[in-house]
């Protein structure tokens, strides 16, 4: 797989944290994708990438995804990014900071594993 494959994945995935289509996600995802966020189990197959995906999308606040930096090998990417999210007043304000860690096989995320804190802790 081609550097440029690995990027159009995960920046599909960076696009839907504004959109929230959840049936680009759904299809963004192999089948038997692995999801791991930091400190819990990892959350295996398309029932489990599903439910991830419907508390994202049912979450009232919008945010939008930003990456920082990126590095892609082939079928594989680190990426840094940060997450904004809009307030009550209408500002955009710092949520969350961290790293995803990506597999792509044939265009879908293979594995995602997540490792974020909150804007606040950043602070400290």
């Amino acid at each position: 797989m081609s550097d440029e494959e690995t990027r159009r994945a995960i920046n599909i995935y960076r696009e839907e944290h504004s959109t929230w289509n959840k049936d680009v996600l759904y299809n963004l995802f192999a089948d038997d994708a692995v999801w791991q966020s930091a400190g819990q189990a990892p959350q295996e197959g398309k029932e489990a990438l599903h439910a991830i995906i419907d508390r994202m999308a049912a979450n009232p606040a919008k945010r939008r995804m930003h990456h920082l930096r990126e590095w892609i090998d082939g079928n594989h990417a680190a990426v840094e990014w940060k997450v904004d999210h809009l307030g009550d007043e209408g500002q955009w304000h710092p949520y969350r900071f961290g790293v995803n860690l990506y597999e792509v096989v044939g265009g879908k995320i293979k594995s995602i594993r997540l490792y974020g804190f909150l804007a606040e802790e950043a602070q400290h």
